[in-house]
């Protein structure tokens, strides 16, 4: 700038949130297949930000941006980590710096009106609690891995399939206890309750399996199986 302050660019978004979309329709299954093309999309943005060893920790409809002409983007990676086998350092070394916490306009909490379900929340617990795997809701950020977005991605389908995130909103506090408690048996009942498939189904229940070893690896075996359906 004129005075020396440094300053960056970044490209304008425009387009509606899935957040946006979902909440605008009559019935889960009403545009069940533009959702799931949507779902697909994230799943592969996701799958190369995990061969690049990224992972984004804050997966919901609400920062997932879709364009006019169908164009899907995942936004909003304030909370992202780099896992060391991507060659950058993590949370270990940035706890030794002055600047350890990543923040962006849409992770604080809503002014005076404090922070719900779907907040994203910034410090030991990082992410937004309603779409949070267990692990991550517990803060145990050294165990992270890309299944912890999976479990976010389950979440999101979660939501495509049944109108609803896994975890019921009961305030912030409430639904951290939930993920981080993993009481998913309301949401495995809406699950299978529901009108689809059964393929999307079992997609669904995998991903948010309380353990994270008994999900699918990472987002591209999530994309392949949406695929494939």
């Amino acid at each position: 700038m004129a005075d020396d302050c440094p300053y960056f660019t970044m490209k304008l978004v425009k387009g509606r949130t899935l957040a946006a979309l979902l909440a605008a329709r009559k019935t889960p299954t009403e545009d069940r297949g533009r959702h799931l093309a949507i779902f697909e999309s994230v799943c592969q943005t996701m799958a190369y930000a995990h061969s690049k060893g990224v992972l984004h920790r804050d997966l919901k409809p609400a920062n997932v941006m879709v364009g006019a002409f169908g164009e899907v983007q995942v936004v909003d990676w304030g909370l992202s980590k780099v896992l060391r086998r991507g060659g950058v350092a993590d949370e270990k070394r940035a706890k030794e710096s002055l600047h350890s916490v990543i923040e962006t306009v849409r992770s604080g909490p809503r002014g005076a009106h404090g922070s719900s379900g779907s907040d994203s929340l910034v410090g030991s617990v990082m992410g937004t609690p309603a779409y949070m795997a267990p692990e991550q809701a517990q803060g145990e950020v050294e165990k992270l891995d890309e299944r912890a977005d999976v479990f976010s991605l389950g979440a999101i389908l979660c939501e495509v399939l049944t109108g609803k995130p896994p975890y019921e909103d009961g305030g912030a506090d409430s639904v951290v206890v939930q993920a981080a408690r993993a009481m998913l048996d309301p949401a495995r009942a809406r699950i299978e309750a529901c009108e689809a498939d059964a393929v999307l189904k079992r997609l669904c229940l995998d991903c948010l399996m309380p353990a994270k070893t008994a999900r699918p690896a990472n987002a591209e075996e999530v994309a392949r199986r949406v695929h494939d359906y």
